[in-house]
Parts: C-alpha cells; sequence; structure tokens
C-alpha cells in the first residue's frame, strides 16, 4: 500500500493544488475545484496534513464519513482523526475537548455540525482539568472535586459521571473522556494512569495525561459559538452542493428566536432534558431559523482556507484537476477490460486493488489470461485484504482502477 500512495501522492493536479493553497493568501479563498473523486479525496487530505496543521473534511452523510474514517486509516492517519458523528451532548463535549487540546488534526463530520450552535470554546478549556502522571492533585482533593462536579460514587464505573475507590485506585469516567480512566496513587503521587474497558474493567492502555471534567450545561443563549471558534487557520473541504442545500434550507425559513433548554443541575434529569439539542432536535430546529446560521458568512469571517467542490459551477477561481467519476462495472467484466485495454494502450500504468483474497484471485487469473493476450505490459496486480467491516467498505472504493501516468497531471480512476 505504501508503494502505491507514494506513487499517488505525486499527480501533479493534488501537489500543485496542496501549494497553491500554501502559498496563496487567505483573500484568494474560497478556491473553487472540479470535483475529487472516490478516494482521490482522502488522498488529498494525506498530502495536505504533510504542511498542515489542521484539515476539515466535510462529509455528505454518515456512510461517507464512515468510508473516509475508514481510507485514512488505511493511510496510517487514524490517530490523526477526529470523529464527530452524532450532536449528542456527550459526544459533542468530549470531541470539543480533543479539539481543544490538540494542535494537529483531521477533523470529520457532516455538514449539520456547522449549523450546530456551540458552547465557548473557553467554557470547555474553564471546565476541563488536566491530570498527569506525577502530577499535585492530591487524593484527597481529587475525591472531594469529584463531589462538586456531582459525580456519582458506584462500586464499579460504568457511565459518564461515575467514579469509585478501591484502596490506592481511583476509577472515573470524565464527560471529555471516550474511556474510563484509572488514577494509581503511591500516596498524593500519581503513579500511573490507564485507560480501561468499562465491560470487562480491564485496562487498555497507559497514557501520561487525561482530562476531568463536569457535565457541560450552560445557557446557550450566551455565548455561542460555532465549530470554526474551535478551529485555527484550518483548510475545509466541501461541496458546493452541499452547502447550497444548507443555505436555502435556511434562507427559507422564518426568523423565529432559538430556544434552547436552561441548564439543569441534577444528574437525573440529564437524560430527560439535554443541554444541547439532540441531533434530530438540533437539525430540525436549525431548519427553520434562517437568520441565526450564514454560511457565507462562515466562510467570509472564519480564518478558515475553503477548498469547494465545484463541478457546474462558472467561478474565475475554479481549477480543473482531470479526475473522472468511477463508471458502474459490476460484474460485467467486458466493459472493464475493455476500459483497461483503452488505457494500457495510452501508456497509463494501471493498478488493481481487491477486496478479499477470493477477489484478488479471480481479477488475476482473468487478467492475466486476456492481457498477455493483447500483449498489454502496463498492469500491475497488487492483492490488498482487509479483515475490518469499515476497511472492507472502505476498500470497495479504494478498489477502483487507479491509472497513474508518472509525469502527467491526469489521473482517472475506474472501478472493478
Amino acid at each position: 500500500m505504501k508503494s502505491i500512495l507514494d506513487d499517488l501522492k505525486k499527480i501533479s493536479s493534488l501537489v500543485n493544488l496542496a501549494q497553491l493553497i500554501n502559498n496563496s493568501p487567505t483573500d484568494k479563498f474560497p478556491l473553487f475545484v472540479t470535483n475529487l473523486f472516490g478516494f482521490t479525496k482522502n488522498l488529498f487530505v494525506k498530502l495536505l496534513c504533510e504542511s498542515e496543521h489542521q484539515v476539515y473534511l466535510l462529509c455528505e452523510d454518515s456512510k461517507s464519513l464512515d468510508e473516509s474514517n475508514a481510507e485514512l486509516s488505511i493511510m496510517g492517519l487514524s490517530d490523526k482523526t477526529i470523529i464527530i458523528n452524532e450532536l449528542k451532548p456527550d459526544i459533542l463535549q468530549e470531541m470539543l475537548t480533543e479539539i481543544t487540546n490538540r494542535n494537529d488534526f483531521i477533523l470529520l463530520s457532516t455538514y449539520d455540525l456547522l449549523t450546530c450552535a456551540l458552547p465557548d470554546k473557553e467554557q470547555i478549556r474553564k471546565n476541563t482539568t488536566q491530570i498527569s502522571v506525577g502530577g499535585d492533585l492530591s487524593y484527597n482533593n481529587l475525591v472531594e472535586y469529584f463531589n462538586l462536579l456531582n459525580y456519582q460514587k458506584e462500586n464499579f464505573v460504568e457511565a459518564p459521571g461515575d467514579y469509585s475507590q478501591r484502596g490506592a485506585i481511583i476509577d472515573f469516567w470524565s464527560y471529555s473522556e471516550k474511556n474510563p480512566v484509572r488514577l494509581e496513587f503511591d500516596g498524593d503521587f500519581i503513579e500511573s494512569i490507564r485507560h480501561f474497558d468499562p465491560e470487562s474493567q480491564r485496562s487498555i492502555e497507559s497514557i501520561p495525561t487525561s482530562t476531568l471534567a463536569g457535565e457541560l450545561s450552560p445557557s446557550l443563549r450566551e455565548n455561542i459559538s460555532n465549530i470554526f471558534d474551535y478551529l485555527i487557520n484550518p483548510v475545509v473541504m466541501a461541496g458546493k452542493y452541499a452547502l447550497d442545500n444548507l443555505t436555502l434550507i435556511r434562507t427559507a425559513a422564518s426568523h423565529e428566536e432559538i430556544h434552547f433548554a436552561a441548564p439543569d443541575s441534577k444528574k437525573e434529569d440529564v437524560a430527560e432534558e439535554d443541554d444541547f439539542p439532540d441531533a434530530d432536535t438540533q437539525i430540525a430546529e436549525t431548519k427553520t431559523q434562517a437568520s441565526h446560521v450564514d454560511l457565507q458568512s462562515l466562510i467570509d469571517k472564519s480564518t478558515a482556507r475553503w477548498i469547494i467542490e465545484d463541478e457546474l459551477g462558472l467561478s474565475d477561481r475554479k481549477h480543473e484537476l482531470g479526475f473522472s467519476e468511477a463508471p458502474t462495472i459490476g460484474s460485467n467484466y467486458d466493459v472493464l477490460f475493455r476500459t483497461l485495454t483503452e488505457f494500457a494502450s495510452s501508456g497509463f500504468r494501471i493498478v488493481l486493488t481487491a477486496e478479499n483474497d477470493l477477489q484478488s484471485n479471480h481479477l488475476g487469473d482473468v487478467s492475466v489470461i486476456r492481457f498477455r493476450s493483447s500483449q498489454n505490459r502496463n498492469l500491475t496486480f497488487k492483492k490488498r485484504i482487509c479483515s475490518s467491516r469499515f476497511q472492507a467498505r472502505c476498500i470497495d472504493r479504494l478498489s477502483n482502477i487507479q491509472q497513474t501516468l508518472s509525469n502527467k497531471s491526469n489521473f482517472k480512476s475506474k472501478s472493478g
């Protein structure tokens, strides 16, 4: 996979676009480009990560978000990726805390996050305490702090807001953490910090630091923020069609004032009345509130540098990348190999990647017979197998036939 990626990263249209982003002043954005089909979009994200600290990729739906996450994971970027796939309060708090504490990352979300009102970044920061190995937070002070945050003492930690004590060990699940945390003390000295599995209660991994935060329950009528207030000079990749649709929905709506739930300090009432609206409620509300989200204003006023795919637009800022959409081949091998023959005859190097061993062997057997008979020598077979459910779905897209001409600018992707 690495050798293939190294070749693909040399595609001149992607390299030139990355250089244009790096060298262009802010007033030259947004940049409009022709569509990045299939795997090429996430390949470009990987290329951007070599020079950019923060890249924000907007996905049309949860399926495309999962596919992008799988493709980025295959390219070795899983540790750098932050995913916001739900607009639930606990998930938002956890992800926003992670964004606040990191400088380099790839953010993936659907377009719904653009219309979601978020708490101010400073509220997230003030609500979060850093805990480190060797830190000066004493055992008794930590227990007292749990009570101040309205954490519940339990025999076993099973949900955010729980904590437990067993001798020199304190377990807790912070609202700002994806996994519960286990602290081991030596007197008032934090000797180790580990994540653990809430089901088996077994430690997963040692970590140098963790965060502790109470449940965030501000009144969102004050200090309303948006996702761009959490990002620092990011490159944002989006589609014009999706942005236009969101703008039309917002523009056609009424101008009522958005109403958010008032804060409630009682933990048992949290499940009944969230401080953040849940995903369905949030989306329903945003569709009827035109005056509170202006996407064009986000583009103009934020420090984000927008790359907008616009296949039909006539903008003078539009850059032709030279990619074409993969045709639907299915099981029609006649169409597949007619297409391969056409590109091989034009001098393209063709790489076939398969979803599994059976498919790889079958493609190889059929291809070798047909291509040997036509004396085409520009076809290379690479067998790539992924067992992960998400990776398998990703490979379905990755297994597009990828033809790269070494010293030419065009790259075309044909599906097998």
